[in-house]
């Protein structure tokens, strides 16, 4: 919860939740959203591994446990991070046309992305097919070959 007060006034429940929000309103670069809940747990892991050996660091005779599983995996001999050990989004949310509508209520072809694709407007999309957005729904013209 805190790290998702850090990120968004309106903090969601979890980082995927607080991260999917701010991905929605394009308010952030996706170098600036928060991390996802795996690579935060990973972080935390890393972090948790490095406070323990700093308690451990006056003590004469240390017995350190190998940093693998906390955080740290071992490639080729170095122990390097894992940063993600999942995708950061759906593959679905990651090849997504999202329309850039402010004001236009999504209606013009030249102006939505969305419409001029033959989609209906998500969430993902500035206009977040709130109130104001007409392509909300597929219009089927009258001449297409689906039957009724």
């Amino acid at each position: 919860m805190l790290i998702c007060a850090l990120y968004s006034k309106d903090a969601r429940t979890t980082a995927d939740e607080t991260r999917y929000f701010l991905f929605c309103q394009k308010q952030n670069q996706n170098e600036n959203l928060p991390p996802t809940s795996n690579n935060l747990r990973h972080h935390i892991e890393r972090a948790n591994f490095q406070a323990f050996v700093w308690k451990k660091s006056l003590c004469a005779i240390q017995n350190l446990p190998s940093p693998t599983g906390h955080g740290w995996e071992l490639v080729n001999g170095n122990i390097t991070p894992i940063l993600m050990s999942k995708e950061p989004a759906p593959s679905t949310i990651l090849d997504l046309i999202a329309c850039k509508c402010k004001t236009s209520g999504c209606r013009r072809n030249d102006l939505c992305q969305c419409k001029a694709n033959n989609l209906v407007c998500t969430e993902a999309c500035l206009c977040m097919a709130g109130e104001s957005c007409e392509n909300t729904q597929i219009e089927f013209s009258d001449d297409s070959d689906i039957d009724d």
